[in-house]
């Protein structure tokens, strides 16, 4: 019956999501269920018995005036979009959580590459037998080491999900995908609500090292690791919340794949998520977080503030959050 109900579920995904076709669909499952029945009692297998009843009311043109919907199927535009298989929507949840951790990946590497400086300035100030120099050398080099990463990661990245771009424009999923994305969206989300806690725990308590630091009144070197301390604390907070986040941002993109006013696009309440669009505002989020990337590395490279040029990033992350609350815009699945 699994199988019959899969059927089903394909022939009105296409379908205006209204009481009328809403009606023939549970009239249709019903005759089909009865059929199926029917030709269980009568000793055929199930396979045969499926076989039978697909072949018998599987074509909708032919039941659209006995179903009372021949209007509606006359006038419904056939959906060009081939159904993307379970098989590569499994690869396309892959490839997207393997992107996301490069994506942490990058932000990570973005937030701490000022750590060998501080170091290295610590150290050069604390040596009293000349190596400062070859301090703040190895520092510079953990800095462009991390630029590189950071640049590097982000190719690699997108080359992974370069092959999806065209999902939502060539793509639409059937009932049984759905149905395990969306499973899995439910089995994953204690899992993501303790990683999210997580990540902002780290960065919301990332200044603790820096205030105890000051607290007691110890040496400057001291307070330099504090600020190393904070921002790996950021750092790694931020990988976490990004890496969490990439599995739920693919499930949701696939959920949406489907017209939310069709059949298909109601499978699962999740599907009925309101989005808002505003492209201005889109178009310049899309480039926010490299700007702010660029101030950060120029205002850090012309002061050699790196102890205080870290408070760009959560300046940077409130106001992101007042811009997409204000132009009301959510995470863009494609993005």
């Amino acid at each position: 019956m699994d199988t019959i109900k899969t059927y089903l579920e394909s022939m009105f995904s296409s379908l205006p999501n209204n009481a009328e076709v809403r009606r023939a669909k549970l009239e249709l499952g019903q005759m089909m269920e009865d059929k199926f029945h029917e030709l269980i009692d009568e000793g055929k297998s199930e396979n045969e018995a499926i076989g039978t009843v697909i072949s018998e009311f599987g074509n909708l043109d032919e039941l659209a005036e006995t179903l009372g919907i021949e209007k509606i199927l006359r006038g419904q535009t056939e959906d060009p979009r081939q159904v993307l298989l379970l098989d590569e929507a499994k690869e396309f949840l892959s490839d997207s959580s393997s992107a996301a951790f490069m994506h942490g990946l990058v932000a990570f590497f973005a937030i701490i590459c000022a750590s060998g400086l501080i170091l290295g300035g610590i150290y050069a100030d604390a040596s009293e037998m000349g190596g400062g120099g070859t301090a703040l050398l190895k520092g510079l080099i953990f800095l462009f080491g991390c630029i590189a990463a950071v640049i590097g990661l982000s190719v690699y990245s997108a080359s992974i999900m370069d092959r999806w771009k065209g999902l939502k424009k060539n793509y639409r999923i059937d009932y049984a995908t759905c149905e395990y994305v969306h499973q899995l969206r439910e089995n994953n989300r204690s899992t993501y609500a303790l990683l999210k806690t997580i990540g902002i725990i780290l960065c919301a308590l990332c200044f603790v090292p820096v205030v105890v630091i000051g607290y007691l009144n110890m040496s400057g070197m001291a307070a330099g690791i504090g600020v190393v301390v904070l921002l790996f604390m950021v750092g790694i907070g931020v990988l976490i919340l990004v890496t969490a986040n990439g599995r739920e941002k693919s499930c949701k993109q696939l959920l949406r794949l489907n017209d939310a006013g069709t059949v298909g696009g109601s499978y699962v309440s999740s599907q009925r998520e309101i989005r808002y669009e505003n492209n201005k505002g889109k178009a310049f989020l899309s480039v926010y977080w490299s700007t702010i990337t660029c101030i950060y590395l120029i205002y850090s490279f012309l002061t050699f503030r790196w102890w205080r040029s870290w408070i760009i990033w959560p300046i940077a992350g409130v106001i992101a959050g007042l811009l997409k609350s204000i132009w009301g815009l959510k995470d863009d699945d494609e993005e």
